[in-house]
């Protein structure tokens, strides 16, 4: 099941989710200028968001393809929250 919606006023554009299982879903963010895919996005308890980019293997090393400023991952982080919330009580 996807969805997607829009967040504002932020620096969050609108998110896309895809979601794989109740705690586990793909987003896609977009951003002013960038949209960022491919990131997992996991709710632990109390529905808590955690999100991780993207990975590429370098000499055995896995490191993430794109990294965000600490406030565009709290960004992030709630208007994912916000779209998967809505998601679920539209079930």
């Amino acid at each position: 099941m996807g969805m997607s919606g829009t967040i504002a006023p932020s620096l969050i554009e609108r998110v896309a989710l895809r979601v794989v299982r109740d705690d586990f879903a793909f987003a896609s963010i977009r951003l002013p200028d960038v949209h960022l895919h491919g990131i997992e996005a996991r709710r632990g308890p109390g529905g808590i968001v955690t999100l991780r980019a993207p990975t590429r293997t370098v000499e055995g090393r896995a490191w993430p393809i794109y990294a965000l400023q600490p406030g565009a991952v709290e960004a992030a982080a709630e208007a994912v929250r916000q779209v998967w919330d809505r998601m679920e009580r539209a079930r």
